[in-house]
């Protein structure tokens, strides 16, 4: 009797199905981090990508120089913590609302 008559199919006709097995939580994890896929409308997923934000506006912070610049400008740094109060209340205020309308 074949391996694949009763019903079972032979393990080579598996090897596709093993390697997308092997692949879905790289796949998962990479979403995750993008905020993309599943996880887009996800809390998780949102908070991986406020987070990546932020680190990224805090790199790019930390690589311009202290001085005011031209007309005024505002430090870097203070530009930065500034962003981060905005997001912050802005997170504060999305989830007050959805606590009041549960």
């Amino acid at each position: 009797m074949i391996d694949g008559a009763g019903g079972n199919w032979p393990t080579w006709s598996r090897a596709g199905t093993a390697q997308d097995d092997l692949a879905r939580p790289e796949r998962d994890t990479r979403d995750l981090y993008n905020g993309t896929g599943r996880w887009a409308g996800h809390p998780a997923g949102q908070a991986a990508l406020a987070t990546r934000e932020a680190a990224a506006d805090y790199h790019r912070a930390q690589e311009r120089p202290e001085s005011t610049g031209a007309a005024g400008e505002r430090p870097a740094w203070q530009q930065h913590f500034e962003r981060e109060q905005q997001r912050q209340l802005h997170r504060e205020r999305s989830h007050g609302y959805e606590a009041q309308h549960l």
